[in-house]
């Protein structure tokens, strides 16, 4: 991160973000927002945030470049002591590209696969760790290039976009993606198109 630029400004009743600005590797990154002040507390705090060009880092062989216009939002929590607000997190992601050249080990014989399975355990999970809700629509501007030593696809998302929405803890992803044709999956020593 570089270049980083903050301007920030407090008047009687509201604090306010001018303008945040970030050189993050070859992108940029901007946020202005406020929040109403009364006395010492904050009220419901808004900010916009625009990134152009962002390296997200999501691992070793996994490449992409996205921008992002979104919105982040607090409300504090209640006077009747109503349950505890999340800072959400809304608005579109735009992949510019992504590349998946992670490697992938499949090591299954038929043995395995005719055991009994083991029995599921599942982590607890408290929503006291929750600290963030988030809803997220994801597109691309380009096709998604997956290529390792299992497969060599391209897929395309579908103009609805893919929406990522939960929480920091339990997350999902809905919506439709597409496999282009002319991809080849790799098994054993067969190829499948």
């Amino acid at each position: 991160i570089t270049d980083v630029r903050v301007q920030v400004s407090v008047d009687n009743d509201e604090i306010r973000l001018d303008q945040a600005t970030a050189r993050m590797g070859s992108g940029s990154l901007k946020i202005t927002g406020s929040a109403p002040l009364r006395g010492f507390e904050l009220g419901a705090a808004r900010a916009v945030i625009t990134a152009r060009e962002l390296n997200l880092p999501l691992g070793e062989g996994v490449k992409s470049v996205a921008d992002a216009d979104l919105v982040a939002t607090w409300e504090p929590p209640g006077d009747s002591g109503s349950e505890r607000s999340l800072p959400r997190i809304a608005g579109d992601l735009t992949l510019r590209s992504f590349e998946y050249t992670r490697p992938v080990t499949m090591t299954a014989d038929i043995a395995s696969v005719m055991q009994r399975g083991k029995r599921t355990v599942f982590e607890a999970y408290d929503p006291e760790d929750d600290f963030l809700e988030i809803d997220i629509r994801i597109r691309a501007n380009r096709s998604l290039k997956l290529s390792n030593d299992l497969i060599e696809a391209e897929l395309s998302i579908q103009k609805e976009g893919l929406t990522l929405g939960g929480t920091n803890q339990r997350f999902g992803l809905r919506g439709d993606i597409r496999i282009k044709p002319g991809g080849h999956i790799r098994l054993r020593r067969n190829e499948f198109e």
